[in-house]
């Protein structure tokens, strides 16, 4: 029995080292994501203005096809 809680607390101490990496992880990750988004937005916004200036009447059907 001492033996399993010898693991289960060296288990414990490894879990502990993973979530302080995670949270120390997230922020960077967080900051990524939204850089990523705003970039996208601006392709898609750039894209968008491209497309309308070649077909200014486009048919509705392929309007709301994102």
């Amino acid at each position: 029995m001492r033996e399993t809680i010898i693991k289960l607390k060296k288990t414990i101490a490894n879990k502990n080292k993973e979530f302080a990496q995670i949270r120390e992880d997230a922020p960077a990750l967080v900051r990524a994501v939204h850089q990523l988004t705003l970039e996208n937005q601006e392709l898609r916004a750039a894209a968008g203005s491209v497309r309308s200036e070649r077909h200014p009447a486009a048919p509705s059907a392929l309007r709301g096809r994102r």
